[in-house]
């Protein structure tokens, strides 16, 4: 859904032959094994380990497609946030397409009011920009119907890293996404909420919840999203 900004906005990973014969059967057996256990799923190999048995890979819940992010990246030193998103769009049948953002942004001290959203520590300013295509679709739709010719689409991310009563960093570095795509031409944005969960391992020393920025490594992936 659309909202209307109410702010002006930033543009700017020895043995004898027996014993060896043995060895080759048992390996041969492993690769058998290991076979037959990624057959079970009914996802592609392009799929993470993590969410092969996961996500509806065969759109059977939807009567549309099925799409999933998939993203890893990292922020470094100086603010800049740097990552690699896959869209994985699983169309009925099992007939699948992978598009390819590249996010590019910086560090930024923006109020997550702004959004009508509270608790998110770390704000990014962004571009979305297709660097690789599979499918025909078009995805304005998703990023608050902008219009542009290079595919590139601007916003926030916006990321909950820490716990605001115990004022440490969730358990096992989770980190919880929402994008804010901006539409600047008409004044308006749109939540993806959730936008992903994920990881966000500090690299070196860590910050705080009062000074929360450091170079992180980040892996993400969102829940899923039926497009009708």
């Amino acid at each position: 859904m659309k909202r209307v900004l109410a702010i002006a906005l930033l543009t700017a990973c020895g043995v004898s032959l027996d014993e060896k014969e043995t060895e080759d059967q048992d390996t041969a057996a492993d690769q058998d094994t290991n076979s037959q256990t990624e057959n079970l799923s009914d996802c592609p190999d392009e799929v993470p380990d993590t969410y092969r048995y996961v996500w509806d890979c065969q759109s059977a819940n939807c009567g549309g497609a099925m799409v999933y992010r998939y993203g890893e990246g990292l922020t470094e030193d100086n603010g800049d946030l740097s990552v690699s998103e896959k869209w994985f769009i699983f169309e009925p049948g099992g007939n699948y397409m992978v598009d390819t953002f590249e996010i590019q942004g910086q560090f930024t001290d923006i109020n997550e009011s702004t959004f009508g959203l509270s608790g998110y520590e770390e704000k990014y300013e962004i571009w979305w920009t297709i660097s690789e295509q599979q499918s025909n679709w078009d995805w304005k739709s998703s990023f608050a119907d902008q219009e542009n010719d290079n595919e590139a689409y601007y916003g926030y991310l916006l990321l909950d890293t820490y716990n605001v009563l115990s004022q440490e960093r969730h358990p096992d570095n989770a980190v919880m996404l929402v994008g804010v795509p901006v539409n600047i031409g008409d004044n308006e944005y749109s939540l993806l909420n959730p936008y992903a969960v994920g990881t966000a391992s500090p690299v070196g020393e860590d910050g705080d919840i009062d000074n929360p920025f450091v170079a992180t490594d980040f892996v993400w992936a969102s829940d899923g999203a039926c497009y009708q």
